[in-house]
């Protein structure tokens, strides 16, 4: 079969920040500990919500490590960002937000949670204490179970299951796998520990083997994996956004090509937002849209796109779709920008004109 992808790619997709929070949670709901534990990281909020944007076809935001200089490089507790991810990480796990559920202190938050979905605990059982003999049956339904997700065009969160437990377990999105040596898979990850690279992890089930390696970090060792449960919800946190436009309105010229193209993009996030360029795609490409320069916008910040632009002649009578973007710093791929307030459109469509 070889090389199966999905539209998922972590320079587009993922986080520009490395998961390197700390969160104090109750954890005798988990299993096999007691007491209250310091989690090193929110690996399954940073991997739900990175597929909550893609689902969504919105950018996920565009803030870095160097912008959280006061808070170890993620967004700092209590921000929207913050909550945004932790909320996802308890989905995560199982956990969903009920009136009747028990109130957990998540300072500076106490949500009332029950276990809405008990698949993550027990396939996490399962699999920590299954015997060695038992692994490669385990882990061969499991390499079945991602490369259907994988084929059918979803990428899907995986528990890594390691020897040492759960604080050292982790949660990555596969987005693809290469089938091409006989008796293993590799697995095509974004792991949020290393933003905008993607990591393989090799599986080879007759050998209960788990290998992961990314580019420039140190390898690691797993017992085992499992394809999480997930459903998508909409990203509750944005940073760019239109806050007016896009408007494409004739020159006012009689018979010319010439268009007058508006829109404003906004950072209405809690730090500082990148973008290379705001520019307007269009289909079919007339080719030679203009670009605004952007760069690091701090929040509340605007980026104003105005520009005449005169359709080619061999366009005259086509009709057009226009959508307002940016395109992004490292990789130049280029976002549709989310509509903000009321009357702004995230998509226009002009007639190009016959000119005589």
């Amino acid at each position: 079969m070889g090389l199966e992808l999905t539209g998922f790619t972590p320079e587009d997709h993922g986080f520009r920040f490395a998961n390197r929070f700390v969160t104090v949670v109750p954890t005798a709901m988990l299993p096999g500990v007691s007491g209250n534990t310091a989690l090193a990281g929110l690996c399954g909020g940073m991997a739900f919500a990175a597929l909550d944007y893609f689902h969504a076809g919105a950018p996920v935001p565009t803030h870095s490590t160097a912008d959280y200089t006061g808070s170890q490089g993620v967004p700092p507790t209590g921000s929207r960002l913050w909550k945004t991810i932790l909320m996802r990480h308890l989905s995560s796990v199982g956990l969903e937000e009920s009136p009747f559920g028990l109130p957990v202190p998540l300072p500076p938050l106490t949500p009332l949670l029950h276990l809405a979905d008990g698949h993550a605990a027990a396939s996490f059982l399962k699999l920590t204490h299954a015997p060695a003999l038992l692994l490669p049956t385990l882990l061969t339904e499991q390499v079945a179970q991602v490369k259907a997700e994988i084929q059918a065009g979803r990428p899907a969160p995986v528990i890594l299951v390691h020897p040492g437990g759960i604080e050292r377990s982790h949660q990555v999105v596969v987005f693809g796998f290469d089938d091409t040596t006989p008796g293993s898979l590799a697995l095509l990850a974004y792991d949020n520990r290393f933003p905008r690279k993607t990591s393989v992890i090799v599986v080879t089930p007759a050998s209960a083997s788990c290998t992961q390696t990314t580019p420039g970090e140190a390898s690691d060792t797993w017992r085992a994996f499992f394809v999480n449960h997930y459903s998508p919800v909409p990203p509750a946190y944005q940073d760019w956004r239109l806050v007016s436009g896009l408007a494409a309105t004739p020159s006012g010229v009689l018979g010319s090509r010439q268009f007058d193209l508006f829109f404003i993009a906004r950072n209405v996030g809690e730090a500082p937002a990148h973008a290379a360029e705001m520019t307007v795609v269009g289909d079919p490409d007339p080719g030679g849209l203009p670009l605004e320069s952007a760069g690091t916008i701090p929040p509340n910040g605007d980026v104003v796109y105005a520009f005449a632009f005169d359709f080619p002649a061999s366009m005259a009578g086509e009709t057009v779709s226009l959508r307002p973007g940016f395109t992004d710093e490292a990789s130049g791929a280029f976002s549709v920008l989310p509509r903000g307030e009321p009357g702004t459109s995230d998509g226009v469509t002009v007639i190009v004109p016959l000119e005589f």
